[in-house]
Parts: C-alpha cells; sequence; structure tokens
C-alpha cells in the first residue's frame, strides 16, 4: 500500500474528490421515480411530504427495489426520504412545472 502511494497522490487525484456513487439500475427505481415527480404537487406542506413518503414506501415498486436490493434498504429509505424533502423545498420555491414527457 506505501509503495503506491506516489500512484494515488499523482496530479490526478490530488485536489479531487472521489464519490462514491452506486446506481441501482431496476425498472422499479426508474418507476419510484417517476412517481414522486408525478406526486410533486402533493408535497407542499412538510406534512404532506411525509405522507408523499409513506406513501411511496408503501407501495408495490419501492418494495420490488428494496427485495432487489436489499443490502441498500437503509440507503434506499434514506434517499426516498431525502427526495421527498427535496420536492417539499422544490414547491415552495416553483410553481407547478408543466408535465415532461
Amino acid at each position: 500500500l506505501v509503495d503506491e502511494v506516489d500512484v494515488f497522490m499523482g496530479p490526478e487525484c490530488v485536489g479531487k474528490t472521489h464519490d462514491q456513487v452506486a446506481r441501482l439500475q431496476h425498472p422499479s427505481a426508474r418507476k419510484v421515480l417517476e412517481s414522486l415527480w408525478q406526486r410533486r404537487t402533493d408535497a407542499k406542506t412538510s406534512q404532506a411530504a411525509q405522507k408523499l413518503c409513506f406513501d411511496v414506501k408503501s407501495g408495490e415498486q419501492y418494495q420490488k427495489l428494496v427485495k432487489a436490493f436489499k443490502t441498500f434498504e437503509m440507503v434506499i429509505e434514506s434517499q426516498v426520504r431525502m427526495m421527498c424533502a427535496n420536492l417539499h423545498d422544490y414547491m415552495q420555491k416553483n410553481d407547478p412545472m408543466p408535465e415532461f414527457n
């Protein structure tokens, strides 16, 4: 490991971030995202955003996603909560956007 420090600390690494990302590619992941976006106007209040989050987590597509990625269940749940909170913030700042297909 020590021998490779010079490679790690080379100019292509120094000062850059190295974010770890796990892409969950599954049809249910897209459907959960689409469901949240379609219901974004339901997140106008904080309480409504919490209900939206509960509804999505109770839904079939979310359950399929969690079943497909059992080891990522906590990450999925936290990201869905974050998306609901972000939708609430978005709805506070913006008029509802037109639908895009």
